[in-house]
């Protein structure tokens, strides 16, 4: 540790990785979104029908027109993006 123990602003944090912080944000207003909302049935029925069906649905026709699945789409993707930073790792 350093001899001078300084506090850091919420604006330092921040400007140090502002998607990171913006993405813990959402991700805790969901999951609190979720506890406050649990218990209750009409909420649940409510994304039940209008949100995840309709979603899933959608996916299934999308995907519907690959002779894969969507899993091989996945490791395809990753493989790619791998290759290219190894690549540009390289090339840097």
């Amino acid at each position: 540790m350093s001899e001078k123990s300084e506090r850091r602003t919420v604006n330092e944090l921040l400007a140090m990785a502002p998607v990171r912080h913006c993405l813990i944000l959402a991700s805790a207003a969901v999951i609190l979104f979720h506890l406050m909302t649990r218990n209750i049935r009409a909420v649940n029925v409510f994304f039940s029908e209008r949100l995840v069906q309709p979603a899933h649905r959608a996916m299934s026709v999308f995907f519907d027109l690959f002779p894969f699945s969507f899993a091989e789409i996945l490791i395809g993707i990753s493989a790619a993006v791998s290759l290219i930073y190894i690549v540009y790792s390289a090339i840097r």
